[in-house]
């Protein structure tokens, strides 16, 4: 393994740590909590940048515009669009289906007390979480842990590197709300998906592709969060 591959791997799996302790142990609101995951997140990809004098964002960027335009017009080119709508109503399924089973209480918890969110600041903080947060999860797990490996591991590895440390980077979020099957369940969910979002940004080399699945999911998962919240 090059010395960039050892680059990528540690500050990915320091980053995951970091933010497990942004969230689970720094007693401050969402909104310095995200501005403290947003600085260590640009301080991280900088100094790749800057060492390696390479943009991965950029280039990432730039090969999602020559998809669209490629031709001729790849079979695979709006699966992205077709996924995204389908992980939208399948979380809220999902939701409908494991609900009598959840901690709702917990949920409601720990967006007053644990973020400081109220229900009047739950609509602006859901829209950061599905368009902001979305992106930054996106450029760290498949743009920097995964598109950036690809060279110097075998397809498996980084398909698992990645969606390991996605599905890992959510515990705390989620280890309240759940009891412990649907905890593993959960955790198990968010490996697969991150394993589905990797094939979405493979073929063109881009994590744009997954960040609009992403989005939708997310937005899926607010809505849900805002129904909880008022039912309380």
């Amino acid at each position: 393994m090059d010395r960039k591959s050892v680059f990528i791997v540690g500050t990915s799996v320091i980053l995951v740590g970091v933010l497990y302790y942004i969230d689970a142990v720094m007693q401050i609101p969402y909104f310095w909590k995200s501005a403290v995951k947003i600085v260590a997140l640009a301080t991280v990809f900088t100094s790749y940048s800057y060492r390696y004098k390479h943009n991965f964002i950029k280039e990432s960027f730039d090969n999602y515009l020559k998809s669209r335009k490629a031709k001729p017009v790849d079979k695979l080119k709006r699966l992205h669009l077709v996924l995204g709508a389908l992980a939208f109503l399948v979380i809220l399924v999902i939701y409908w289906l494991v609900a009598p089973y959840m901690h709702l209480d917990n949920i409601v918890v720990s967006l007053q007390q644990k973020y400081g969110i109220s229900k009047e600041q739950l609509i602006y903080y859901g829209l950061y979480l599905s368009f902001g947060n979305a992106l930054l999860e996106e450029m760290l797990f498949r743009g920097y842990a995964f598109l950036n490996l690809q060279k110097s591991f075998k397809r498996w590895q980084t398909y698992l590197f990645s969606s390991v440390l996605f599905s890992l980077c959510h515990i705390s979020n989620i280890q309240t709300w759940f009891n412990p099957l649907l905890f593993l369940a959960a955790l198990i969910g968010l490996m697969l998906a991150g394993l589905l979002f990797c094939y979405l940004d493979e073929r063109h080399q881009t994590l744009f592709n997954s960040y609009f699945v992403h989005v939708c999911a997310d937005l899926a998962i607010v809505l849900i969060g805002y129904r909880i919240v008022n039912m309380a």
